[in-house]
């Protein structure tokens, strides 16, 4: 028989290691989730009509007139827009807007530093092979971030980084310098 001392030793030391274990598996999890991108949900209003389609295991939306398409802090307003979800996941495979001009917005980090943009389409969607959120701005494209500032034919922009990853010329722009 155990006296009352090691029972509370022996019961203690399964309580610790389940606590180590708990501890590592959410420490890991929480490493995972700062390493995948912030799924949210995708908010949008339009004046006019709008209308959903199935093809396959994909679902289309087609809003109409002066639409407002949301998700966290980034912003689409443009004429009309189409969204594509994955029928099965529901995950949002391509959003697509048109206008005179479609305009972009979205704040890059805490401090409040944002990126607005124009065009006269924008197509905003998550590349597979990196996972990278993507925003092309195609036709009369301007883009303002917050250290670079570009007018051109069609602008390939990824927020995460900040980076304008293609320009198609001509282009003109404006390479801000740091404050001191």
């Amino acid at each position: 028989m155990y006296s009352r001392p090691q029972i509370k030793q022996v019961l203690l030391k399964p309580i610790l290691i389940s606590a180590i274990i708990l501890a590592g598996h959410l420490a890991s999890t929480a490493q995972e989730l700062s390493a995948k991108p912030i799924l949210q949900n995708v908010e949008w209003s339009a004046d006019g009509d709008s209308m959903m389609t199935e093809t396959g295991n994909i679902r289309t939306f087609n809003l109409f007139e002066n639409v407002i398409v949301t998700q966290g802090t980034l912003k689409i307003v443009g004429d009309n827009a189409i969204l594509e979800q994955d029928k099965l996941t529901r995950e949002l495979i391509r959003v697509t807007v048109h206008g005179t001009p479609v305009s972009y917005q979205q704040q890059l980090d805490p401090d409040g530093s944002t990126v607005n943009g124009t065009s006269d389409s924008i197509l905003l969607f998550t590349e597979d092979a990196t996972g990278e959120t993507v925003v092309e701005l195609a036709g009369n494209a301007h883009i303002v971030s917050p250290d670079t500032t570009m007018d051109c034919v069609a602008i390939v922009y990824l927020p995460n980084p900040d980076l304008i990853r293609k320009a198609t010329g001509p282009c003109t722009g404006l390479l801000s310098q740091v404050e001191e």
